[in-house]
């Protein structure tokens, strides 16, 4: 007869196993794959990857007590949430616990943060070395930047503080000038920032043609808020972007490593609405050195022509009364002939305006109009290309006796 046990009698072996081979707390290393929670306890799903190949090898099911939670947060601080996200390696210490009805699970009593810091400056540096490795370190500096960029693609929180002091300084700026920007919303932190990031970085690269830079910024915060822009996947796609891109993500010591990748970094987002500011600024007071400069030359050159001026009136008065002759028989021919070429000039001139009056009222829309052409407009602009066409999008078609409005329902494909 078989040797038979009921699965209740198994795991209170079990748990009888565990008790007395794990009786005390352990430290463990991990890296935290999923968090949840209910009524205050958190659920966390526990992993260790192979090194090179990054196969999950180990997984275990955790959970943090609300007791715990709150006595953590207290200890730790504000970088205690931070602590408990997706792919962050933490060193935690658990008391393995075997229940006959739930399993095995590992009860979370404490956590070190200096163990989480101290592996993100190891894969901070990781990522520095792969990328200056990869060539792109100085990629985006290398991306021209116009002289007063007007057109600015903004990533930030709708919500964060920074998105406020950038859009306070660039719409209240004493000199009155005008930068149009359009917000990109985007998570600033937490398990969300990094893919968010890029797909607004995307976004904006489908139309880079209707922005001259992009803005990355938020207000600042701990090394473990802005841990995602030290991701080695956000800062590859900075590298290699199109359009130079500026930071202003509000590091009290640190940089992180969008900043050094970046076309250009600033400390806070105030800092780069100031410095787009001042790309305006410095081209007006270039302009304004030039126009002097240019008042100075000419005034020179006055001077010079009425010394010369001047001279030649002294050689007239020296000139013997033969010249004097026949500069008076020449001021009298002047005088008789300027007025025909003034008229010959004035009828020549009238000619050629009346035939450029013509050729302007051919080249008019009301001319094409009449000709049986039409004009297409969406928002008041006219419409040149079917690529600025979207499904849904509303149009003004103007004939010659009139306009009509209609909604595209179906984009026709381009043959090749």
């Amino acid at each position: 007869m078989k040797n038979q046990h009921t699965l209740l009698e198994v795991n209170q072996f079990l748990k009888r196993v565990v008790a007395a081979n794990l009786p005390k707390a352990i430290w463990v290393t991990c890296e935290i794959m999923q968090v949840g929670g209910s009524r205050g306890h958190f659920y966390i799903d526990l992993i260790e990857k192979d090194a090179i190949t990054q196969q999950i090898v180990a997984q275990s099911q955790a959970v943090m007590w609300k007791s715990t939670y709150y006595r953590l947060k207290k200890k730790i601080g504000a970088n205690f949430k931070n602590l408990l996200q997706s792919g962050i390696q933490v060193l935690i210490e658990v008391k393995v616990d075997f229940s006959e009805r739930y399993g095995l699970k590992l009860v979370i009593e404490n956590i070190d943060p200096a163990y989480t810091l101290g592996q993100m400056e190891m894969q901070r540096q990781a990522t520095i070395e792969q990328l200056k490795k990869n060539n792109l370190f100085d990629k985006n500096n290398q991306v021209a930047l116009p002289i007063v960029p007007q057109r600015i693609a903004v990533i930030s929180s709708p919500k964060a503080a920074g998105f406020q002091d950038f859009s306070q300084e660039l719409t209240t700026n004493q000199y009155n000038y005008s930068i149009d920007y359009q917000l990109f919303k985007a998570a600033m932190q937490g398990q969300f920032a990094e893919k968010e990031i890029i797909e607004a970085l995307r976004a904006i690269d489908k139309r880079k043609t209707d922005f001259d830079a992009v803005v990355l910024i938020r207000g600042g915060g701990s090394k473990l808020d802005l841990s995602a822009f030290d991701s080695l996947k956000l800062c590859t796609t900075i590298a290699n972007f199109s359009l130079p891109i500026l930071t202003g993500i509000g590091h009290d010591i640190d940089e992180s490593i969008a900043d050094l990748v970046a076309h250009k970094s600033l400390k806070t987002p105030t800092a780069v609405a100031t410095f787009l500011i001042e790309q305006f600024l410095n081209f007006e007071l270039t302009i304004n050195q030039l126009q002097l400069a240019i008042n100075s030359q000419t005034q020179q050159y006055l001077q010079q022509q009425n010394l010369q001026l001047e001279q030649i009136e002294r050689q007239i008065q020296y000139a013997s009364k033969m010249q004097l002759s026949n500069a008076h028989r020449m001021l009298e021919y002047i005088e008789n002939e300027l007025p025909k070429v003034v008229k010959n000039r004035l009828r020549s001139a009238s000619s050629q305006l009346e035939l450029i009056e013509k050729t302007v009222d051919l080249l008019s829309p009301e001319m094409a109009l009449k000709r049986g052409f039409t004009i297409t407009t969406k928002n008041g602009k006219i419409v040149r290309s079917k690529a600025e066409l979207s499904e849904s999008d509303v149009i003004e078609t103007y004939f010659r006796d009139g306009k009509v409005t209609s909604k595209i329902v179906t984009l026709s494909k381009s043959e090749n």
